[in-house]
Formats: structure tokens, C-alpha cells, sequence
């Protein structure tokens, strides 16, 4: 018997074959162990990029402040050199900077996701290699101005693909991605659909996505439908619950 739980992390790269993935999909439905790994993996993944986005986000922050509150000093002694403040304009000038500083922190706190809920947030999509040359180089395309948040490049290559092969549920939910990321809601939802009401491994992914779109919409009623869709083994289930709190 072959031993899925080491091929996760090939998978969850783009390393396998076409035949590999086809068969590790295929176990993926009737193993629910093997999909709470790949699950689990899959948020250890997600976990240590956003770690790293956000330190080098905060380390960037810190530089800035510490260059704003410098050029600040300088040029506020030597203001005092001629001027001599009173002691309530020094007050407000103290408490002036404590609270752009403080007000400069939240806002780019939230920005990098500190405070963020993250409900808007597409993954990033693992290389992938496939037998085709020509799908290869179009599908290295289209991931690469994907993750590169290019969505308007990525859009037109994986429609190219979708088309090319009408029944691959993974081509057609990286679409559907990509229009996420361009905030094109409805295109998003409508091409979403099939794999949200099929049987694929991304069909929780693809219900998550449409209820952000629906509620981005104000289609309530739909949003509550797909949220509800999504299993709790999936890495979007407490995030499908937030957007139901949301509407309730």
C-alpha cells in the first residue's frame, strides 16, 4: 500500500506527477486522516510565511519611526533655540507625538494583519509541474503573476488553461482565486460554483471564497449558504464562521 502522508509536502509544493496527484486526490476523498494532515500542514505553511511577512513589515515600521522621531527632535531643538515653548505648548507637543505615533502603529499594524481578520487573504499557489511543455509554461505563468498579486495577468492564463481542460476542478478554483484577488465578485462566484458543489479537495476552499464574494455583494442569503458548506477540517472553517457571525 503506498504511503500517502509522505507525499503531503510534494504535493502541497507541485511536485508530483500528473498521475501521483490524480491518485493522492483520489485517497484524499475517502481519507479523512490523510485530509486533516494535509490541512494541518497547510496552516503550519500558512503560519510561517505570515510570521515572515510581518517581521520584515514590523522591522520596516521600526526603521521608519525611528527616522520620523529623529528628524522630529532635530528640528524641534532647534526651533527651541529661538523660541522658547511654554509649558503647555510643550505638553501638547509631547502628547502630539505619542499619539501619531501610537495612531502610525495601529495603522500599520492592521495593514500587516496584526488586527486584520484576514477574511480577504488568497493563499499562495505552490509550483506545480505538469507533463504538457506548453501547459507547463503557461501554468508557471499564470502562478507566478498570481502570487505576485498580478491578478489581472493571472486571470487570462488560467481562463486559457480552464478551457484547455474544462474538468480540471484546479485550474477552474485558481480562477476563480484570481478573480477573488481582483475583486471581481460575481466572475469569482460563478466560476467557483461547480467546484464548491463537487467533490474535489478544494471544494471547501471554493464554498469559503463564494460566501466572501456573496458578502461582498450583500447576498446574504447566498454567503450563508456556502459558509455553512464549509467542513470543519478545512483551514477556512473559523474564518466561514466569522463571515456568518458577520450576517447574523
Amino acid at each position: 500500500m503506498e504511503n500517502y502522508f509522505s507525499q503531503i509536502q510534494d504535493y502541497l509544493d507541485g511536485l508530483l506527477s500528473e498521475e501521483e496527484r490524480q491518485l493522492f486526490e483520489k485517497e484524499l476523498l475517502i481519507n479523512k486522516e490523510l485530509r486533516e494532515e494535509i490541512a494541518l500542514q497547510r496552516k503550519i505553511n500558512d503560519t510561517i510565511r505570515n510570521r515572515i511577512e510581518a517581521q520584515e513589515g514590523l522591522t520596516a515600521l521600526k526603521s521608519t519611526l525611528d527616522k520620523t522621531q529623529k528628524q522630529y527632535f532635530e528640528s524641534a531643538s532647534s526651533a527651541d533655540d529661538v523660541i522658547v515653548p511654554s509649558r503647555n505648548v510643550f505638553s501638547f507637543k509631547k502628547w502630539g507625538i505619542a499619539i501619531g505615533v501610537a495612531a502610525c502603529l495601529l495603522i500599520s499594524l492592521n495593514f500587516l494583519g496584526i488586527f486584520n481578520t484576514g477574511l480577504h487573504n488568497v493563499p499562495s499557489l505552490p509550483a506545480e509541474v505538469t507533463r504538457n511543455s506548453d501547459d507547463q509554461v503557461l501554468l508557471t505563468n499564470a502562478i507566478t503573476s498570481f502570487n505576485q498579486k498580478d491578478f489581472k495577468k493571472s486571470i487570462p492564463l488560467f481562463s486559457e488553461l480552464t478551457s484547455a481542460h474544462p474538468t480540471s476542478t484546479r485550474f477552474q478554483y485558481y480562477l476563480a482565486l484570481s478573480y477573488i484577488g481582483d475583486k471581481r465578485w460575481s466572475d469569482a462566484i460563478d466560476t467557483a460554483v461547480p467546484v464548491a458543489d463537487g467533490t474535489s479537495l478544494y471544494k471547501d476552499d471554493a464554498a469559503y471564497f463564494i460566501a466572501l464574494a456573496a458578502w461582498e455583494l450583500n447576498n446574504e442569503s447566498l454567503a450563508l449558504n456556502y459558509a455553512k458548506k464549509v467542513s470543519k477540517n478545512s483551514e477556512y472553517y473559523k474564518k466561514a464562521q466569522r463571515i456568518i457571525k458577520k450576517i447574523k
